[in-house]
C-alpha cells in the first residue's frame, strides 16, 4: 500500500523554517559583533586620547622646565606641540571636529560625566596655556616668573586628564561586559530554541508517524471492508443463478425417487446427489450469510441450550484424542437470533479448532455475560451495552502473527490441499456483525497449551424465551391435490422439475415461461386457475407485476412467489411486499407441496 498523502501543514515548513532561523541567527551575530565593534572602538579611542593627553601635558611641562632652566637643545615649538594637540583632542571630545586616532575615530562625548571632565580640562588647559607662554616670554625677557601657578595648573589638569582616563577605562570594562554577557545570552538563548525545536521537531514526527499509521490502519480496514462488501456482492449476485441450477437438480432426483418402485441402486445415486445439492446449498447459505444477505428467522433463545444440544455432535466432531470442557453460566442473558445461526458459529469454531490439534489436545467452551459502558476504552465492540459470550478456546499450534489479520477474509485459509472453502470463519463475521455483535480472536503459536481463543459477543435480548421455543416439531403429513396451477418460470430446466413435481401429487399444472406467455394461457384457458406459482425476476414482466395482471383477469388467486434470490434481497430491493407467500431455490418437494397446500388452504398470505 502506497504512503497516505501528506497532511497540509506537515513538515514540509521544517526545512525553511530551520534555514530562516540560522539566517536570521547569523544576521543577528554579525549586527551584534559590528555594534560591539563600534562601540567598544570608540572607548578604545577615547582610553587612548586620555593617555595621549597626559603623554601631551607632561611632555609640554618637562619641556617647559627644561626651556626654563636654559638647557639646549630644547625648542620653543616642542613646549607648544603637546598643549595644541591636548587642545585638540578636548575640542573633538566636546563635539568640535572629529579627529582620527588610527585605528579608531574620536567622537564626540555622549557621557555627561565624561563630558564634564572633558571640559574641565580644557579650561584648564587654556588657563596652562596661558602661563606657559607668560613664562616663555618672560623667560626670552631675562625675567623670572613664578612657576607656582603653572605648576598648580598641570597638576590639575594631570589629574583631570588620569580621571578621565580612568572613566573612559570603566566605560570600556563596562561595555566589554555587557557585549560578553550579551553574546553568552544570545549563544544560551540560540541553544536553548535548538533544543526546545529538536524536542519539539521530534514530537510532531512521532504525532505525525502515529496519524499515518493510524490513517494506513484506517484504510487497511476500509480495503477489507470494500472487499468484504464486494464479495458479498458476488455472492449475493451468483446465488440467484447457482439455486436455479441446484433447483433443477434437486427436483430431477427427486421426481426419480418418486416413480413406481424405481430400482435400489437408482434410489442410493439420487440421494447423493441431493445430499451434495443440500451441501452447495449450505454453501450458498454461507456465502450469502457471510455478505448477510441469508434469509433469517431471529428468535430469542437460550445460548446454554443451543451449545448443550449441540453437544453431541460436536463430540463426534472432535473424535476421542481432544477432550471437551464446557463452562456454562447459570444466568446466562438471552439472545436473539436465528437458532440455526448459532449453530453454525459454533460448528465453524469447533471444526476450526479440531484442526489445530492433530495430535490431541483440550477444546474449551464458556458462556459468560459481559458488559461495556463509554469508560471502557479499548472494549472489543463498537456499541456499549450488554453482551452474552460465547468463547471456544483450544490447545492447538495457534495461528501465525503474519495471518491473524486475514483470518475473517473470505476464501483465505491454509488448508488448501485438504478441500477447506476458507469461508468458515468470513461466515461467522457476517453473522456475528449483522446481528450487531462482534467477534475477537486471540492466538499464540507454539504457545505450550495456549493456542487459540475466539470470543464472540452477541447482544443481549431483554425479550423472555417463547414458551416451547426448544420442543421438537413433528412434521405435518404432506398431501397433494387436484387443482389447476399455473407456474410460471424462465429457467427451462427448473420449470420441467417443478412441473414434474407438482404434477406427482395430482395438481394438473400449465407452465408459461415468462409473464407475456402466461397472459396469454390465460385468455386462451376458459377455465380459471386456482393457484399462480411465479418466479420473481424474469424478463418483461416481473412476478408481482404478472400476479397483479393475473387477479385483475381472474380475481384474488393466491401466489407463490420463488426465486434463487433469498427473501430479504427481493425484500430489500422491493420486488415484492413483505408478508408475500415465498419460496426460495433450491427446495425440497416436501417444501413445495406444503408450501402450495398452504397457500390453497388459506393459511398463509399470499
Amino acid at each position: 500500500m502506497s504512503d497516505p498523502p501528506r497532511p497540509a501543514g506537515s513538515r514540509r515548513w521544517a526545512p525553511y523554517a530551520f534555514f530562516a532561523f540560522g539566517l536570521a541567527s547569523i544576521l543577528l551575530l554579525l549586527g551584534v559583533d559590528a555594534w560591539r565593534e563600534k562601540r567598544l572602538g570608540e572607548d578604545f579611542a577615547l582610553v587612548r586620547a586620555a593617555g595621549e593627553l597626559q603623554t601631551g601635558l607632561a611632555t609640554s611641562h618637562l619641556r617647559m622646565e627644561q626651556y626654563g632652566r636654559g638647557e639646549a637643545g630644547v625648542r620653543p615649538e616642542e613646549i607648544w606641540h603637546g598643549i595644541e594637540h591636548s587642545l585638540a583632542l578636548t575640542r573633538a571630545m566636546l563635539g568640535g571636529e572629529a579627529l582620527v586616532e588610527s585605528p579608531w575615530r574620536l567622537l564626540p562625548l555622549d557621557d555627561p560625566a565624561l563630558r564634564a571632565k572633558a571640559a574641565a580640562i580644557e579650561t584648564d588647559l587654556r588657563h596652562f596655556a596661558e602661563t606657559t607662554l607668560k613664562r616663555q616670554t618672560a623667560f626670552e625677557s631675562g625675567e623670572k616668573g613664578d612657576p607656582s601657578d603653572d605648576e598648580r595648573t598641570f597638576r590639575r589638569l594631570a589629574a583631570g586628564a588620569a580621571g578621565l582616563r580612568a572613566g573612559a577605562e570603566a566605560r570600556l570594562a563596562r561595555r566589554q561586559s555587557f557585549f560578553r554577557l550579551f553574546l553568552r545570552s544570545v549563544l544560551l538563548g540560540w541553544c536553548v530554541l535548538v533544543g526546545v525545536s529538536f524536542l519539539g521537531f521530534r514530537r510532531f514526527e512521532a504525532r505525525r508517524l502515529r496519524d499515518e499509521a493510524a490513517l494506513r490502519d484506517r484504510e487497511a480496514r476500509l480495503v477489507q471492508a470494500q472487499k468484504m462488501e464486494a464479495v458479498g456482492r458476488l455472492a449475493g449476485g451468483l446465488a440467484h443463478d447457482i439455486n436455479n441450477y441446484l433447483a433443477a437438480i434437486r427436483a430431477q432426483c427427486e421426481l426419480v425417487q418418486r416413480k413406481p418402485q424405481p430400482p435400489e441402486r437408482v434410489v442410493d445415486k439420487m440421494s447423493l446427489v441431493i445430499g451434495s445439492v443440500t451441501r452447495a446449498s449450505t454453501l450458498i447459505g454461507r456465502l450469502l450469510a457471510f455478505s448477510r444477505r441469508h434469509p433469517i428467522n431471529p428468535e430469542v433463545v437460550d445460548l446454554n441450550q443451543v451449545v448443550l444440544g449441540l453437544e453431541k455432535i460436536v463430540r463426534q466432531h472432535l473424535g476421542e484424542r481432544i477432550e471437551l470442557r464446557q463452562q456454562l453460566a447459570p444466568d446466562l442473558w438471552n439472545v436473539k437470533m436465528d437458532p440455526a445461526q448459532i449453530e453454525q458459529i459454533l460448528v465453524n469454531l469447533v471444526v476450526n479448532a479440531r484442526d489445530a490439534m492433530p495430535g490431541g489436545g483440550r477444546l474449551i467452551i464458556e458462556t459468560s455475560n459481559v458488559s461495556f459502558d463509554d469508560s471502557v476504552q479499548a472494549r472489543p465492540v463498537t456499541t456499549p451495552g450488554e453482551y452474552v459470550l460465547l468463547s471456544v478456546s483450544d490447545t492447538g499450534v495457534g495461528i501465525p502473527p503474519e495471518i491473524q489479520d486475514k483470518i475473517f477474509e473470505p476464501f483465505f485459509t491454509t488448508k488448501e490441499a485438504e478441500g477447506n472453502s476458507g469461508i468458515g470463519l468470513a461466515t461467522i463475521y457476517g453473522i456475528v456483525k449483522q446481528a450487531g455483535g462482534n467477534v475477537w480472536a486471540y492466538s499464540e503459536p507454539g504457545g505450550q497449551e495456549i493456542g487459540t481463543t475466539f470470543r464472540v459477543y452477541l447482544p443481549r435480548s431483554a425479550e423472555p424465551l417463547a414458551p416451547g421455543a426448544h420442543e421438537t416439531r413433528t412434521p405435518r403429513t404432506v398431501v397433494g391435490g387436484s387443482e389447476r396451477i399455473l407456474l410460471v418460470e424462465d429457467n427451462a430446466e427448473v420449470r420441467e422439475s417443478t412441473v414434474g413435481l407438482l404434477e406427482s401429487v395430482g395438481y394438473h399444472v400449465t407452465a408459461a415461461a415468462e409473464g407475456i406467455q402466461a397472459l396469454a394461457i390465460l385468455e386462451r384457458e376458459a377455465a380459471p386457475f386456482d393457484l399462480l406459482v411465479t418466479d420473481v425476476v424474469m424478463p418483461g414482466l416481473s412476478g408481482p407485476e404478472v400476479a397483479e395482471r393475473v387477479r385483475a383477469r381472474q380475481g384474488p388467486v393466491p401466489v407463490i412467489f420463488v426465486s434463487g434470490y433469498s427473501e430479504s434481497v427481493v425484500l430489500f430491493h422491493g420486488l415484492v411486499r413483505p408478508g408475500v407467500n415465498f419460496l426460495a431455490k433450491p427446495f425440497a418437494a416436501e417444501a413445495l407441496f406444503r408450501k402450495v397446500r398452504e397457500a390453497l388452504d388459506g393459511r398463509v398470505a399470499s
